[in-house]
């Protein structure tokens, strides 16, 4: 179990996240870009979606870095919904100009979206697909 300090929604207390272990059955698979056919096991109740940046360091179990400057080092981050047993995304606060998108969809900053197998997410120039199948 981790715990982590973060501002979501842009408000001025930061609120904890518990992040937990679970079996999801649910994966990540990348469409395209330097990360191309990578497939990401969704192992955590939060899991954290951003770019690979050499200056900051992630040591989260919990966090999916791919290698493309078209996306926010905090990009987005998918939550566990238990009762419904799928993730929603959702896009985080402060991308100013690395927009992200499901199924062609711009999502607003803070706004949940619940995701369905088979969906595309696109975040900058990366296309994803969330799936059961890895």
């Amino acid at each position: 179990m981790f715990e982590f300090i973060k501002s979501i929604f842009g408000g001025s207390k930061p609120k904890v996240i518990d992040v937990k272990k679970i079996n999801s059955g649910w994966f990540l698979k990348i469409l395209d870009g330097k990360d191309r056919n990578k497939v990401f096991s969704l192992d955590y109740s939060i899991v954290f979606i951003g770019r690979i940046d050499k200056n900051r360091k992630d040591d989260r179990k919990c966090s999916i870095r791919l290698d493309d400057q078209s996306i926010s080092f905090n990009q987005a981050h998918l939550v566990w919904k238990e009762d419904k047993l799928q993730y929603c995304l959702i896009h985080d606060k402060q991308p100013t100009i690395n927009r992200t998108f499901v199924n062609d969809k711009n999502a607003e900053p803070g706004v949940e979206i619940l995701l369905n197998e088979g969906d595309k997410i696109k975040a900058g120039r990366v296309e994803m697909v969330i799936t059961r199948e890895n």
